[in-house]
């Protein structure tokens, strides 16, 4: 049986017992797509997401997509995602997750940015040329 509480809105499996014992919390879980919004933020002319998948279990959620990427120099890239599901980060380990160029192998990083709840992404780049970097990371609904 399933039982969604009036109170608090949230559902109940009975697994065991009978009466009010042995009722379980289902987490909330979904999935979908969404487009990012990206902010340069470091050595770029432009960063156009793909459409992004999320899913979400509890209160973690999954993202992963690609951005396509035009630098301005060599060295050091950066730029900000917003986020599926908003969250209020106050720490940049609250977001963790990778960015990676396929075509180089250069792996950057992915870290919460707390000032405006997005993922920021941060890179070494050898290239002024155009390419696309794939994103994947996750955090906590806070």
């Amino acid at each position: 049986a399933i039982y969604r509480y009036t109170t608090n809105g949230r559902l109940y499996l009975k697994r065991t017992g009978s009466g009010n014992t042995g009722w379980v919390q289902i987490d909330q879980c979904s999935s979908g797509t969404y487009t990012p919004t990206a902010t340069l933020t470091l050595n770029l002319d432009s960063a156009t997401p793909s459409v992004f998948r999320y899913t979400r279990v509890g209160d973690v959620v999954w993202v992963s997509g690609d951005v396509s990427i035009d630098p301005t120099a060599s060295g050091t890239i950066s730029f900000d995602l917003s986020l599926p599901i908003a969250s209020a980060l106050s720490a940049s380990s609250q977001v963790t997750g990778n960015a990676t160029n396929p075509n180089s192998g250069n792996v950057g990083r992915v870290l919460g940015e707390a000032t405006n709840d997005r993922a920021q992404i941060t890179m070494g780049n050898v290239s002024t040329s155009a390419y696309t970097v794939a994103i994947t990371f996750s955090y906590q609904v806070i």
